[in-house]
């Protein structure tokens, strides 16, 4: 006999279905992580953002944090200290669409705190031009490059 195998259509779409999910579980990456309070001294510290700063989160598009957000900090995590936006929410795609909270460690973005699932999303490092607000005053500023 001679005859061809010829996958059936609902095998296709298992196959496209379970594809999908694998690059969607791959761009929304999170792993579990314990927070730790911000320490008093830190924690009355607000920075402020002074240029937009544009990252990719996993395989979405483009993503962009706006010039002139507040964030002060809330909390820490190994990799780094975690922010709670001020005059915006903003929200990303995980397990489930939620408030993230930019995570900063050498003045660099290094990912989100996403207080919903309890976990930390990693992104490519991001240099961000920050402003330190103590108190009310403005305290340093710091460009980072």
């Amino acid at each position: 006999m001679n005859r061809r195998y010829a996958p059936s259509r609902t095998l296709l779409l298992h196959v496209a279905v379970i594809l999908l999910a694998a690059c969607a579980a791959a761009g929304s990456a999170t792993s579990p992580v314990q927070l730790a309070p911000a320490p008093a001294a830190l924690a009355a510290q607000e920075i402020q953002l002074q240029s937009p700063a544009t990252f990719r989160l996993g395989i979405q598009y483009g993503r962009e944090l706006p010039a002139g957000s507040r964030w002060r900090p809330m909390g820490l995590l190994a990799q780094g200290t975690v922010y709670r936006p001020l005059n915006l929410v903003f929200m990303v795609e995980g397990q489930r669409v939620g408030e993230a909270y930019p995570v900063v460690k050498n003045d660099r973005l290094q990912g989100f705190f996403l207080p919903n699932e309890g976990g930390f999303s990693p992104i490519k490092p991001v240099a961000l031009s920050l402003r330190k607000v103590g108190d009310g005053r403005t305290e340093l500023a710091l460009l980072s490059r």
